[in-house]
């Protein structure tokens, strides 16, 4: 059987418009598609997160929003689901990752272990998203169920590691003091004071009782191991440093004088 060439241009025209709607419709799917997977990180509420980035200063943020987040991540064959607001915490473990029925809508499907569960003691939780050009979520909106109450939250994806996002926020950095001697905080939590070794340090983000915003350092000729410096950003950009100790209470109570007061470099 031979086509004319009339033939020929509609059958290349149906072939053209079928490859066209195949490749759109393979992309839209790999787009709506959610894996666990592409959750993985740490989320924090960003109304917190801003206040932060914003004074340097974790207490005085939490005036403003509580400091929650929700970490995933993959611990064998297991996706551990960890919510916090740095007073009560919970720990369940990643199921599914459902679609809704609105578009970018999605629900985690949690239990309490990683085994079969009724679908009366799984625990939903909602949120919506879209993927940025390079495939990944970097803003969700979630109705966190277990310490927000189902309170719907902006998060932001920070990284996978607490620590450093802290620490890179809030401290991180080469200090010079008045006598022109070097200080670091890095963001990996070591820090170096002059004529001191090189300690492990790490911000609070628990207010508690504390009168100041501190750190807890790494002392091995400290009874408990620990001791702990406040810290305070100035209105000019410096950092000044306080002596600080735990009261009969168990909080940190930071003297008023600064023992220090550095200048970035």
């Amino acid at each position: 059987m031979f086509l004319t060439y009339i033939d020929w241009q509609a059958k290349l025209v149906a072939i053209l418009a079928l490859s066209l709607m195949m490749l759109f419709t393979k992309s839209v799917d790999a787009n709506d598609r959610v894996f666990i997977d592409d959750l993985q990180g740490i989320w924090f509420e960003k109304t917190y997160l801003d206040a932060l980035r914003a004074t340097k200063q974790p207490h005085q943020a939490e005036k403003k929003s509580k400091p929650v987040l929700i970490a995933i991540k993959k611990e064998g064959r297991a996706y551990p689901y960890f919510a916090t607001d740095m007073v009560k915490a919970t720990l369940m473990i990643v199921f599914d990752v459902e679609p809704g029925d609105a578009p970018n809508s999605y629900r985690l499907v949690l239990g309490e272990k990683n085994v079969p569960t009724s679908a009366d003691d799984v625990v939903y939780v909602w949120f919506e998203g879209r993927k940025a050009a390079d495939g990944q979520f970097r803003i969700l909106e979630i109705k966190e169920p277990l310490i927000m109450d189902g309170k719907l939250a902006t998060y932001e994806r920070v990284g996978k590691e607490l620590g450093p996002i802290i620490n890179s926020i809030v401290l991180s950095g080469e200090y010079r003091d008045q006598e022109g001697k070097k200080w670091v905080f890095t963001d990996s939590g070591k820090a170096s004071f002059p004529g001191k070794s090189e300690f492990y340090f790490e911000a609070s983000l628990m207010r508690g009782e504390a009168t100041c915003d501190y750190i807890e350092a790494e002392d091995m000729k400290s009874a408990t191991g620990l001791a702990y410096y406040g810290f305070e950003w100035t209105a000019t950009g410096t950092l000044q440093l306080f002596e600080a100790k735990l009261n009969s209470t168990g909080d940190v109570t930071c003297l008023d004088q600064s023992f220090i007061e550095l200048t970035p470099m």
